[in-house]
């Protein structure tokens, strides 16, 4: 684990961010990550793709309906995946050699005397390949992004919100009261069971 000894350089490059400033940043920056990863897996629960191939059909005529809706659905899985891979790093370094940049805001910068709690749980296996997986297939052009119609193609997007939503509870018990904004302090992300969208 890294140790965090300064806090992030503002937009400028020209000073470390203020307390005031961080706090800001939580509850813009950090909590439109984790927003977004919500409304992205709750568009996923709920895809309907005849009613987005009607739209396609309508707005772009016949040929487009089945491949506007994957698209579609593309477009979502892309948008989750950013910001879940944002929310891990979030909380999670990667390894010893990739310490956070001088202007990288991180979990640890809210926790009192900038350091992880001990009691707060190290990355899950899922969450790590999670994390490699979204740098193959949405990051970087590789090898390893898997092929259409692959068993592991589709993301367990709502495991893996859970997941996230767990740790984001977590980490508001144990970060500095002082540095959560009222923003982040009402968020909370539905698991599925919670989530009462049709499907």
């Amino acid at each position: 684990m890294f140790t965090i000894d300064r806090r992030p350089t503002c937009a400028d490059g020209t000073r470390e961010m203020t307390r005031d400033e961080l706090k800001e940043y939580l509850g813009e920056h950090v909590q439109y990550e984790f927003s977004m990863l919500q409304v992205c897996a709750a568009s996923l629960h709920q895809f309907n793709p005849e009613l987005i191939a009607q739209f396609g059909i309508a707005v772009h005529g016949q040929i487009h309906g089945a491949d506007y809706a994957q698209a579609v659905k593309n477009v979502w899985t892309e948008g989750f995946v950013v910001h879940l891979r944002n929310a891990i790093d979030f909380f999670y370094e990667r390894d010893s050699q990739h310490k956070p940049k001088k202007d990288d805001v991180v979990a640890d910068h809210f926790y009192p005397g900038m350091k992880r709690p001990k009691n707060f749980p190290p990355i899950s296996e899922s969450l790590r390949r999670a994390r490699v997986r979204s740098d193959k297939e949405l990051a970087h052009l590789t090898s390893g992004r898997q092929s259409r119609g692959a068993p592991g193609k589709p993301w367990a997007f709502m495991q893996l919100l859970t997941e996230i939503g767990d740790l984001l509870a977590t980490f508001k018990k144990l970060c500095d009261p002082e540095l959560l904004n009222s923003r982040m302090a009402g968020l909370k992300l539905l698991n599925s069971t919670e989530y009462t969208g049709d499907r």
